[in-house]
């Protein structure tokens, strides 16, 4: 299966209307969240001054930055139960782009807050491009512009799902991740900048 078949069944929609449907979706996760990530880089409104912060070793914005985002994934995550696994899938490529180098840290913070993020350097993670999943009942496949922008979204419901894509997909994803190493295993990161996240 290629990312060409699955969009077939998908419909495209607008950033608005994927961000509407994430929060739609989100509090009604029952056991599963599923995110694939797999550019280098993103281009997202707020990470450029963290990124910056970060390759001035400006210690001061950068834990200003790591305490908002702090919170912001405490908020995120009210909605989610114990019985809901939050995981994503992160394709790497070596040598590592400065904004992976600088994500890495929030990964350090994810990770204290139940997402369990696992890494990996195969070229099959690209298959399917960026998506997400709220258990077996959305996936939503997100597409970038040239300057790393989110552009649009492809989503598919289960209730529309006739070639049960979304279940192929999603056993596609569970032994990627199966094959992949946790994040913790995989960067180096230096402790002075882990000692201004805790």
């Amino acid at each position: 299966m290629t990312i060409d078949d699955v969009l077939q069944n998908a419909k495209r929609i607008s950033i608005d209307d994927y961000f509407n449907i994430f929060d739609f979706y989100w509090p009604k996760l029952k056991y599963k969240f599923c995110k694939v990530e797999s550019l280098q880089e993103y281009n997202v409104n707020g990470d450029n001054d963290a990124l910056n912060a970060f390759l001035a070793k400006d210690y001061v914005n950068l834990k200003k930055f790591f305490n908002e985002f702090k919170n912001e994934v405490i908020k995120d995550n009210v909605f989610l139960k114990e019985k809901v696994k939050n995981t994503r899938l992160r394709y790497v490529k070596e040598p590592l782009s400065t904004y992976l180098s600088f994500e890495a840290y929030t990964y350090h913070i994810s990770k204290e807050f139940g997402q369990e993020i696992r890494v990996s350097t195969d070229d099959e993670l690209l298959r399917f491009g960026d998506f997400v999943a709220f258990d077996d009942e959305c996936i939503c496949f997100l597409r970038f512009n040239n300057f790393f922008e989110l552009d649009c979204a492809y989503v598919l419901k289960k209730d529309f799902d006739k070639q049960n894509t979304i279940k192929k997909v999603l056993d596609w994803y569970d032994k990627m991740f199966e094959k992949s190493i946790l994040s913790t295993n995989y960067f180096d990161l230096d402790a002075s900048l882990l000692n201004i996240i805790d």
